[in-house]
């Protein structure tokens, strides 16, 4: 690998979206750093982002494939056209500063050792999206990747990809189970015990939306399809029970604490996370080796 000429890979699963992908193209636009390639990852049954993509054909590398439904799947299609030393995964209602590749490029080139760099998501107006994003830097392990990753920040060497291989199709949004999340800290934490080493860095900043401006009811929603997830990959990784019930315990006490000050919203949204989590632990879905479907079985078996 060329380290001083780094290419980025980035990988862009989007559905349903154009004004927002038209907003993540005109910041990719304005990257100080220029050796990349986007794969776009289209999984639209029409032709609706073409005029969208076409200005930047002669800007940048654009490759246009196309998906069935779900991010995960998505994902996976993208990682067979990659041709970068290094692959990253925006999403299409994200955009990146200016300097992000830049920045990301030198702290490879200054420590040849790292497999993979993390770094956090901030809002539009430089406010912390996730309150749980780790305030230190340092190595990513098993347990503290938790708080260190969020896929729209995660940068890998492509050695790693050819390593742990696919994402797991059973996690992410759009993938026909219940487990609408986490499937990217599952892809670090199987990084991780290959022996990738993995560093969390908080300078590393992408831009999203924040969740908290969702509506309540959207907000619900969306934790009720979440949380499963975070339960299916502690069980899918044989976390420790303990820790499994740290993950719960905290989400209860943030309940508790909202309960307490009236915050009604907050209660709901941290008691369905804690149910979620439980859920997914118990793992009361299965796949069906033959049929490819998720069907319901005991929850005392894996």
């Amino acid at each position: 690998m060329n380290l001083p000429n780094l290419k980025f890979s980035l990988i862009l699963a989007t559905v349903d979206r154009t004004d927002e992908l038209a907003h993540f193209l005109i910041f990719l636009d304005k990257q100080a750093y220029r050796n990349f390639e986007l794969i776009i990852v289209d999984q639209n049954e029409d032709d609706r982002l073409l005029p969208i993509i076409a200005p930047y054909r002669d800007r940048f590398t654009v490759l246009h494939v196309r998906s069935a439904r779900g991010l995960s799947r998505a994902r996976n299609v993208g990682l067979k056209h990659v041709t970068g030393d290094i692959v990253a995964f925006p999403d299409d209602d994200c955009h990146y500063p200016s300097e992000l590749l830049s920045n990301v490029a030198a702290l490879f080139m200054k420590n040849r050792t790292y497999d993979g760099i993390t770094g956090i998501v901030i809002g539009e107006n430089n406010n912390k999206l996730m309150p749980r994003f780790d305030k230190r830097d340092g190595h990513i392990n098993c347990y503290n990747v938790w708080k260190r990753a969020s896929s729209i920040s995660i940068f890998l060497k492509a050695d790693v990809i050819g390593t742990v291989g696919d994402f797991d199709e059973l996690l992410g949004a759009g993938s026909g189970t219940p487990w609408g999340c986490a499937e990217e800290i599952d892809y670090l934490i199987r990084a991780v015990s290959s022996g990738k080493y993995l560093y969390y860095s908080p300078l590393i900043e992408v831009v999203h939306k924040r969740i908290n401006d969702l509506a309540g009811s959207m907000h619900i929603v969306r934790t009720a399809s979440f949380a499963p997830g975070t339960g299916y990959v502690l069980r899918k990784n044989n976390y420790s029970l303990w820790f499994v019930l740290w993950f719960i315990l905290r989400s209860l006490i943030g309940a508790a604490l909202a309960l307490v000050s009236g915050e009604w919203h907050i209660y709901l949204v941290r008691l369905i996370r804690a149910k979620g989590i439980v859920s997914g632990w118990f793992g009361a879905y299965s796949l069906n080796c033959r049929t490819k479907k998720v069907v319901l079985k005991c929850p005392w078996k894996r």
